[in-house]
């Protein structure tokens, strides 16, 4: 049946006077929703009753006749005014009472994702109206206001937008600019909340952090939301974090870790180990160029840059079991999605280490740390390393020639390990889990890297695989790339096969 015989049918129906509950209902959605139905609904009822009007009187019976007409005709006119009663008032409800405004206008970087809760699969738009919430689940997004203040979410992240002067942060990392004139918009936490006072701040709220609240310009007035319930009123370069019981303590301000405008792309961290002296090992991407990340030791990196033609210009040679390199970054946290990108060189023979590796090793307690491993010995292959768990690929890799290896780590469902797929050289590769052989092996819903723990480390190359081992990684390392989000099978093959 098409939309036009429904309606028609509806029509009918409503004018018979034997419209059901349900039907009712259907019938004033459709009104509401459809002028079309209106205007449709008023030509039949002014039809009808036009008809019914100069039915002919033929028989005896007419005086009989004439009354019923008169009574349906009176019931028909009742109806096409009640018809007409209705497009009036809902012309005026249209006129008089608009829709509730779209506040938030949304814009993203590319490669993001996000949604909109309580909008269904085919209204998702690019605003945020009063009351919904914003989901990002990769990538980074911004949202305008019509005062031009506006806020940028990283994912993983969720705002709820209560009004134009009104936000809560359920988890995740956003940047607040609050336009001149706007003062007094409130942002809430499950523990903080901040009222600005004129001001661009940082709220970080992600689950591996103490939330805290890192002032830019201007100056807020910060309060814990339970306990104590301490306040404080921080300016421009102070911060805070919310303590124990309520309390609020002084952190150092790292204002410079927010996105103050959406990147280029996802966030990422590009190690290029070129031996050009220009270029000297340049750490590129949105990650690096808000954090500031360095190596540690410059002049100990330089020495294990080999000069060689590599597979793009100069490569990280750990030849002669050379100790590893670190940097400043802490690494991605949490269970956000990540994909990690490298070309890695294995001579034969080569004994096992951490080709690269990050957060908190906690042995059987937890799963808080990352490592990309070379097994070494009769297997020669790559695992996915957590805790005392491991997902380990098929293929040797001791060839002597340059691979591309990508880990696509997902958000774990449930008590179970992310969703993880590796690609060598592009292609799809079958991995399986493993544990270890002895002791005790931390839960599968422990994953979750930490970094901010005071004995995380950070992103490392080429370091042992244990305390016990002598040596680390004895191999060469290439154009490594670490993404916050996953990349496509398409950008996986080009990373693998570029023109």
């Amino acid at each position: 049946m098409s939309s036009q015989d429904s309606i028609e049918n509806l029509i009918r129906h409503y004018l018979e006077g034997d419209l059901e509950g349900h039907q009712r209902t259907e019938f004033g959605n459709r009104l509401h929703e459809d002028p079309e139905a209106v205007d449709l609904l008023c030509q039949h009822a002014l039809m009808d009753a036009t008809l019914r009007l100069s039915i002919p009187v033929q028989n005896d019976t007419a005086d009989h006749l004439l009354q019923i007409q008169k009574r349906r005709a009176v019931r028909i006119s009742l109806a096409a005014a009640a018809a007409i009663a209705m497009t009036s008032a809902l012309v005026l409800y249209r006129i008089m009472v608009p829709a509730p405004p779209q506040i938030g206008k949304i814009e993203s970087a590319p490669g993001s994702l996000f949604s909109i809760q309580s909008k269904a699969a085919d209204q998702q738009d690019h605003h945020l109206d009063p009351g919904e919430t914003l989901v990002v689940s990769q990538g980074t997004v911004e949202v305008t206001l019509p005062d031009g203040s506006r806020f940028i979410a990283e994912a993983p992240a969720q705002v709820t937008l209560h009004s134009k002067m009104k936000a809560h942060l359920s988890h995740g990392r956003a940047f607040f600019e609050i336009a001149k004139g706007s003062e007094g918009f409130i942002v809430t936490t499950k523990d903080l909340e901040i009222v600005d006072l004129g001001t661009a701040f940082g709220v970080d709220d992600r689950a591996e952090f103490q939330p805290q609240i890192h002032i830019i310009d201007g100056k807020v007035r910060a309060t814990a939301r339970s306990g104590r319930h301490e306040s404080s009123l921080l300016v421009a370069g102070e911060a805070a974090a919310v303590g124990a019981a309520g309390t609020l303590r002084p952190i150092a301000c790292q204002s410079s870790s927010f996105f103050q405008k959406l990147p280029s792309g996802l966030p990422s961290i590009r190690f290029s180990f070129d031996s050009d002296p220009s270029e000297q090992a340049a750490v590129s991407g949105p990650i690096a160029e808000l954090e500031g990340v360095q190596f540690i030791d410059e002049s100990h990196l330089q020495e294990m840059i080999s000069p060689a033609e590599g597979r793009f210009g100069g490569f990280l040679s750990f030849a002669n079991n050379r100790s590893g390199v670190e940097t400043t970054w802490g690494g991605i946290g949490g269970a956000t999605p990540r994909t990690i990108s490298l070309w890695v060189r294995i001579p034969e023979g080569t004994e096992g280490g951490d080709i690269l590796a990050w957060g908190l090793v906690s042995g059987s307690r937890r799963m808080s740390d990352l490592k990309v491993v070379y097994s070494g010995g009769h297997r020669a292959n790559l695992r996915l390393a957590s805790g005392r768990r491991w997902l380990q690929t098929t293929q040797r890799l001791d060839t002597g020639t340059w691979h591309h290896v990508a880990f696509i780590v997902d958000s774990p469902d449930s008590d179970d390990w992310p969703t993880v797929k590796c690609y060598i050289n592009g292609v799809l590769e079958p991995i399986t889990p493993r544990i270890a052989d002895e002791g005790d092996v931390a839960p599968l819903d422990t994953f979750g890297t930490i970094t901010d723990h005071p004995l995380s480390r950070p992103l490392s190359f080429g370091r042992a695989s244990s305390s016990e081992a002598q040596h680390g990684f004895n191999g060469d390392i290439d154009e490594v790339v670490i993404t916050a989000g996953i990349l496509t099978e398409k950008e996986i093959q080009e990373l693998a096969n570029p023109s």
